[in-house]
Parts: structure tokens; C-alpha cells; sequence
């Protein structure tokens, strides 16, 4: 059911035509606006400025648009493939582009080609990354040069070739794995102009930690992030004050991020030193909250903290009585308890209230829906419709 309060914004994507005028493009309004409806009711201005810049490019859309991508996968309005297999289930990025993709920094201090997103990371069918990686380097192939008329026909005309090399290198990557070969990290530029472009700007930045510089201020030995616009080149990139009750929260998901990494680290290496909340960030995250969490690193010296990124965080609600301290039941460290429950016998409908006492999302819960060990939640996490899952406290929901 298409929302009629959304129907300004997202006329942006829909280039301003007539509602109605065409079934593809009421399909595309109709999902986005499903998909963005809290967003829409809470922060109308930042989802405004989520479509406005998928309007810039045709891969700024492509990116800002998952939704669009999971819809019509699910729907087979993607072309099929005798390999297109949806079990099993394995970890995939979610949301593969070639801007996904950036250099990274390994222990051993080697950088490496590496993906450096994993807002939309999840459990899927294993061509879901291939292919929608492989239509991202077409969208991209076919806005390259821009200004260069002659080196952008050629880049469109080599765009099949540069496709086939893609799908042909991941088949062959993963034969070599099934082989016992170790996995292959691209640490060189084999001569590639633009690896070679990044690698040297990666040394740069590191040497001089340009990431604590412009997002830090450091006051007598002391680190916290900005307030405010972090660069004047892009005032909408904006930090805000974390509110002082959800700390505990990132404190206990930062020690239990510490805890799953393969590397050993000091107790005290990922203290929590500051956090705020960023905003305008990226054409997808643009009307989301993300957290940006600032920790000690491997010593006490301030150029050894570090920044990490928190897309997104779960929260635990406990039934629980006034005084009572919530039993968290996955084994977290923290939860959050709450004098109300919901009822399996009877049936609910549970409402997403603002401060303002304004219904942001409503949904009706049937008596009964759930068994012993299952629950009831949107699968995929955060976008599907709501279903029976599996019990997962803290973690992303799964069938």
C-alpha cells in the first residue's frame, strides 16, 4: 500500500511524474516507501535527502536502493540462473559496489584491497554479492571519464569483457579455496594506475593518521570526536552527542566485537573514549543513525586511538518488574527492561511511539504465531516482512 505522506519525497526518485502513470514505476514507489515507512514518519528531511542524492548519478541510485535489488530478487524480476541456488545460506556483504571497496590496514601493517562497508553484512545465497557487484561495475563502467566522450565509449564498449573477467576471477578464487590454497590478499598494484593511487594515498594517510585529525580535537592529551559539520566541503555530515543511558549499551557491544576477533588484544585496548552519533552519511545511511565510536588503541599514546563505525546495534527488551535487573537471555552483557510483555495467548499489536507521543510503525501480532524455541521478527533483518525466526538475542534475525 503506497503512503500518501510519502509521496513528496520520494517524487524525487520517481523524476516528478505522474502517480500512477506506470506499473514499474508505482512497483518502485511502492517498495521504497514500505521499506523507508519508519524512516519517513521520523525524520522526513533526511529521507528527502537520501533520494535527492540517488537522483545525482545512476549508481548513486543504485546504492541508495537495496531495497529495490532484494525486492526483485526475491520477486525473479532479476534474469535466473541454472547457479542462482538459495540454500544454503552463507555470510555475505549484502550490499556489494565497487565504492564498498577500499584499502584496509592488517596487523602485520600490509594494506590490502579489501570490502570496507558492511552496513547490510547478512546470511544469503552465495551469487547475491556476485551479482550485484557485477551490475555495479556496469553502472559504474558506464559513468567513467566522465568529460571524455571517446574514453567512456571505449570503457562501455570493454563493459562486458571487464564482467566476465570479474565473474570468471571469483570462479576461479573460489576453486582455489575448495584446493586448500590460501585466500588471496591484493597487497599490489600489478601496475593498475588506480591501485597504485590507492596504496600510495592509504601510506599517506596512515603516516600522518589523517582519520583522527579530521574527525578529532585533542585537548591536553585527551581525544573526543568533533561536534557538528566535519568538513566544510559537506556541512550535511554532521556529529551529535550520544544520549549518556545508551553508553553501557556501546561499551558491552565494543567488548563483545573485541572478543570476536581472531587477534589477541590487551583488556584495555578497545576502551570506549567517546561516542556520538553521525549523520548524512553516504547515499543509503543518509537518514540513519550510525554510531562512531572512539577507542583506545594499542597504547596509552593518543595517536594510537582509533575510530570505529557502528552501523547499527541490537537492543535486548526484558520483561521485568520495578527494581528488578533484566536477565539478559543471550548470554549479553547488557540488556534493557521494560514493565510491559506480549502476549502469545491473546495476541498483540505493538506501536513504535516518538518522544512527542506520535505512532512512528505499527504492526499486529496473532495469537499463538510462535512455538517453543522461535520468535517472531522481520526477515530479512530489518526489511522483510515479519515472521516466524530463530532465537537471536543481539544478532541479526534469521529463519
Amino acid at each position: 500500500m503506497r503512503l500518501s505522506y510519502s509521496i513528496a519525497a520520494i517524487a524525487l526518485v520517481a523524476a516528478c511524474a505522474e502517480a500512477g502513470s506506470d506499473a514499474r514505476e508505482d512497483e518502485l514507489v511502492s517498495v521504497i516507501a514500505r521499506t523507508d515507512e519508519v524512516l519517513i514518519r521520523m525524520r522526513p528531511t533526511l529521507v528527502a535527502g537520501k533520494y535527492q542524492r540517488m537522483t545525482t548519478s545512476p549508481h548513486d541510485y543504485y546504492r541508495g536502493n537495496l531495497a529495490l535489488w532484494a525486492h526483485d530478487y526475491r520477486t525473479g524480476s532479476l534474469a535466473t540462473s541454472a547457479f542462482a541456488v538459495q540454500t544454503p545460506l552463507v555470510p555475505i556483504l549484502g550490499d556489494a559496489h565497487v565504492e564498498n571497496f577500499g584499502t584496509l590496514r592488517a596487523t602485520d601493517g600490509s594494506f590490502a584491497l579489501e570490502p570496507n562497508d558492511f552496513d547490510a553484512s547478512d546470511h544469503g545465497a552465495y551469487l547475491w554479492d556476485v551479482r550485484r557487484l557485477a551490475c555495479s561495475l556496469v553502472i559504474a563502467t558506464r559513468q567513467s571519464n566522465e568529460g571524455d566522450t571517446a574514453a567512456r565509449a571505449q570503457a562501455v564498449d570493454a563493459s562486458r569483457a571487464t564482467t566476465l573477467a570479474f565473474a570468471r576471477a571469483y570462479a576461479t578464487s573460489m576453486v582455489n579455496l575448495v584446493d586448500g590454497q590460501p585466500y588471496e590478499r591484493l597487497t599490489s598494484t600489478n601496475s593498475n594506475p588506480i591501485l597504485a593511487d590507492a596504496f600510495r594515498r592509504s601510506d599517506r594517510d596512515w603516516a600522518s593518521r589523517r582519520e583522527l585529525a579530521e574527525r578529532t580535537i585533542l585537548t591536553g592529551g585527551t581525544r573526543k570526536l568533533k561536534r557538528g559539520a566535519i568538513s566544510a566541503e559537506e556541512p550535511s555530515n554532521a556529529y551529535a552527542d550520544l544520549r549518556p543511558d545508551l553508553l553501557p549499551l556501546v561499551e558491552a557491544a565494543i567488548a563483545n566485537y573485541a572478543k570476536s576477533l581472531t587477534v589477541s588484544f590487551r583488556d584495555d585496548h578497545f576502551r570506549v573514549l567517546d561516542v556520538v552519533r553521525e549523520f548524512g552519511s553516504g547515499v543509503s545511511s543518509w537518514p540513519r543513525i550510525r554510531l562512531i565510536v572512539l577507542v583506545r588503541g594499542a597504547s596509552d599514546d593518543p595517536l594510537d586511538d582509533l575510530t570505529i563505525l557502528a552501523p547499527g546495534t541490537y537492543l535486548t527488551a526484558v520483561k521485568t518488574k520495578d527494581g528488578e535487573v533484566p536477565k539478559c537471555p543471550g548470554g549479553e552483557k547488557a540488556c534493557v527492561g521494560f514493565r510491559f510483555g506480549i502476549s502469545n495467548s491473546n495476541g498483540d499489536t505493538l506501536l513504535l511511539i516518538a518522544p512527542d507521543n506520535r505512532v512512528q510503525a505499527q504492526v499486529a501480532y496473532t495469537a499463538g504465531k510462535v512455538g517453543d524455541g522461535q520468535t517472531w521478527g522481520r526477515f530479512p533483518n530489518g526489511s522483510g516482512d515479519f515472521g516466524i525466526t530463530k532465537p537471536t538475542p543481539a544478532k541479526t534475525n534469521e529463519h
